[in-house]
């Protein structure tokens, strides 16, 4: 609110609000529309952000009106960024190394919403620039299913878990660890990679952009880690590449 209306001010025509895709908890597939079913005090704040800047700006009812803000108005979603060095990604990779076999709904083909913290940064330029921004705009799906993801960070076995069930015993799991904000959020990053999370972005790709970095960027994230937190595998281009075939 204070940036926006110091925006206002000095006559910025575009302010783009970086939010996260956090904000639709385990909205399925996650989408551009405002609304929010945030879960944790993080993704709450997030939300509140996103009603002042949407509600104040736009013209939608909100019980926050901000008053004073520049013309155009983008809320930027990403989805869960992964860089050397984020605690995010060394999870990810203790995860995927520590176990002798990680759980995935189904066969593992279901979308991963992770991104590359390169390709939100350009996404964030280029959603400062395109024309006729949507209000709302989610970072677009890299192309990584929860069983990519996994043997990329170093896996050794991918267990198939039927959907049912593994669904069941996920809603079992949020329901014990709803009062804890901590386990809540630790439940999540555990949950986009076992079950995964489909991403319906369109505002980007229609406009014309194409993320920078591919596969290979996220190879040579993978070797990047430091020992112990790659989880010790030995080539993850090999079984990339064989799961890719």
């Amino acid at each position: 609110v204070v940036v926006a209306r110091a925006a206002e001010e000095a006559g910025v025509r575009r302010l783009v609000h970086i939010s996260t895709a956090a904000v639709q908890g385990r909205l399925d597939p996650l989408d551009e529309t405002p609304s929010v079913f945030p879960l944790s005090p993080y993704a709450r704040s997030k939300a509140e952000g996103e009603r002042a800047v949407l509600g104040g700006w736009n013209g939608q009812p909100s019980g926050r009106q901000v008053g004073g803000a520049p013309a155009e108005v983008v809320v930027y979603r990403p989805t869960s960024v992964h860089a050397r060095g984020r605690a995010v990604t060394r999870s990810l990779a203790r995860l995927a190394g520590a176990l002798p076999g990680v759980p995935v709904t189904g066969r593992g083909n279901r979308p991963a919403p992770v991104a590359l913290v390169e390709n939100v940064a350009a996404g964030v330029v280029f959603a400062a620039t395109m024309r006729d921004p949507a209000p709302v705009v989610l970072q677009p799906w890299e192309g990584l299913t929860t069983r990519r993801l996994l043997e990329l960070f170093g896996a050794r076995r991918i267990v198939p878990v039927p959907e049912r069930l593994a669904d069941a015993g996920l809603d079992l799991l949020a329901r014990s660890t709803a009062r804890s904000a901590r386990l809540t959020g630790h439940l999540r990053r555990a949950e986009v990679v076992v079950r995964g999370q489909g991403v319906q972005a369109s505002a980007l790709a229609n406009a014309g952009f194409r993320p920078p970095c591919g596969l290979q960027h996220w190879e040579e994230l993978a070797r990047s880690l430091p020992d112990g937190a790659d989880g010790g595998a030995p080539d993850t281009t090999t079984s990339v590449a064989r799961n890719t075939t």
